[in-house]
């Protein structure tokens, strides 16, 4: 039977209106586990803020003048609400989701919002793949420093598109740092900042090994594509390291490469 996405699909959808804070739009995704918010205006669905959106305009001049107590998740959400119906096919559903470039789609049966599918859902269907890690690993701008800074790795980030780094000391993995450790240090900047002009001087203070995940989980490069996707799903990240034979990093894959090779190839 073909897999739609009414079997993937996360429910209840969490919303948050317009109007609300970013500080509360980070809040709902901290409690949830989560990277998307539906935003709502006057009860009904209209776009998605995500993890990307706090990472992207956090740090940004635009934002740096106002007071974290007073951005709205409105002046920061960038995702339109594409939508797709329960029946429709998860490949269609992720090929879409690849081809716009986006992490997620609502869920509407008729006007009624009924679930959300992100990239991590399908990564569901994509865990009893066979094929091997190699054929998804990424080799270049995998890692960074334990003294890289969150400047830098902001920077990266948006250059190369990055969900996640690798962070190694030496040659050995020791860290990851994904989106959500660097909105989560973006949020307490934020908080803790008083002046614009010091925002850019306090991103050159916070180093990774302030903020990454120790003990990250990773995957070799002798395992499956089915393994890498179940790892990021029980873990929660975006992407994983990818060591070779003598645990050196040879790279890194995300939940992109997973399901090109695994769902759509």
């Amino acid at each position: 039977m073909k897999a739609t996405v009414e079997g993937y699909m996360s429910q209840p959808v969490i919303t948050i209106d317009k109007s609300a804070l970013v500080s509360e739009a980070f809040e709902l995704m901290e409690k949830h586990s989560i990277s998307h918010v539906v935003v709502t205006r006057g009860g009904k669905p209209f776009a998605v803020v995500t993890l990307r959106d706090l990472v992207d305009r956090l740090a940004s001049l635009k934002t740096a003048q106002a007071a974290l107590s007073k951005i709205r998740v409105v002046s920061v959400c960038s995702e339109g609400l594409v939508s797709v119906s329960p029946k429709t096919s998860l490949k269609r559903a992720a090929r879409e989701m690849l081809e716009r470039d986006m992490s997620s789609l609502a869920v509407m049966d008729g006007e009624e919002l009924v679930g959300i599918l992100t990239l991590t859902d399908v990564l569901k269907a994509c865990v009893e793949c066979s094929k091997p890690v190699r054929e998804g690993v990424v080799e270049s701008i995998a890692s960074v420093k334990t003294s890289s800074t969150l400047l830098h790795v902001r920077k990266l980030m948006f250059a190369w598109d990055l969900k996640a780094l690798a962070v190694i000391e030496g040659e050995q993995l020791v860290g990851l740092v994904t989106e959500r450790e660097v909105a989560r240090a973006l949020i307490q900047l934020r908080k803790d900042t008083q002046l614009p002009a010091q925002l850019e001087e306090r991103l050159r203070l916070v180093r990774m090994e302030d903020i990454m995940i120790q003990n990250p989980p990773y995957i070799r490069l002798s395992q499956t594509l089915g393994e890498a996707a179940e790892v990021m799903v029980e873990e929660k990240v975006p992407a994983l390291p990818v060591l070779d034979e003598e645990h050196v990093l040879a790279g890194m894959i995300d939940r992109r490469g997973v399901v090109k090779k695994c769902l759509l190839s």
